[in-house]
């Protein structure tokens, strides 16, 4: 008995200071925010090689997309690490109906880049019809979001035109250029944009290269 109780509360004091540790995902030293206005919140993520984020809490809808190919492990409080490889270009959607703690590092060569879009609107409250434009693939449609692959090969462009809602322009492979209204610039792997509804997105692929990326839209 006594064996047990010494194993066990190392883990108990361990857990409960975790849990006393952690912060909201937006206060997290490594989730910096760049944007954020009524409809999202979009945190920059960068983990150095064998650094670590400290236990953050995420409770809003919120959109992922890894940038960079490097292995890291997660943790939640009280639960055994997993590790896993990621890549450009992985992207998903979470709920978070129910707040999710965790930890993430890098015991890796290679730092970790990632962009986590938190959706600050409610339910949506207009209908918008699906982008269309060539080069354009719907990949994944939730009540609150719609995410778009770009492929570009080389020498190419795409135009759509918005709706209804705004959209996040991100690349996560090759360099382009991107206009979107007043916006005019490169897009480089690993940016993004926020473009308001109502416009139109010019995604320009002037290189030698295949160019890939996401639109994000957010319905509101």
């Amino acid at each position: 008995m006594k064996a047990s109780w010494s194993i066990l509360v190392p883990l108990m004091l361990l857990t409960g200071h975790s849990l006393r540790a952690q912060v909201e995902v937006r206060d997290e030293p490594k989730h910096r925010p760049v944007l954020e206005n009524e409809v999202v919140r979009i945190l920059d993520v960068w983990v150095r090689a064998g650094d670590s984020t400290k236990f953050h809490v995420h409770r809003t809808p919120s959109l992922f997309v890894y940038l960079s190919r490097t292995r890291i492990r997660t943790q939640e409080p009280g639960k055994l690490a997993v590790e896993q490889m990621v890549e450009p270009g992985q992207t998903w959607y979470n709920a978070f109906t129910t707040p999710f703690t965790h930890k993430a590092w890098v015991p890796d060569a290679v730092p970790l880049h990632a962009i986590d879009m938190e959706l600050l609107g409610g339910e949506p409250k207009s209908v918008s019809p699906v982008l269309e434009a060539a080069g354009l693939t719907l990949v994944q449609d939730s009540v609150r979001h719609r995410t778009y692959r770009i492929a570009l090969p080389p020498g190419t462009r795409m135009r759509v035109e918005l709706h209804g809602y705004p959209v996040i322009a991100i690349g996560y492979v090759g360099d382009g250029t991107i206009k979107a209204g007043d916006q005019d610039g490169d897009l480089y792997q690993g940016q993004y944009r926020f473009i308001e509804k109502g416009q139109w997105v010019e995604w320009n692929n002037a290189s030698d290269r295949r160019v890939e990326g996401y639109l994000y839209e957010i319905k509101e």
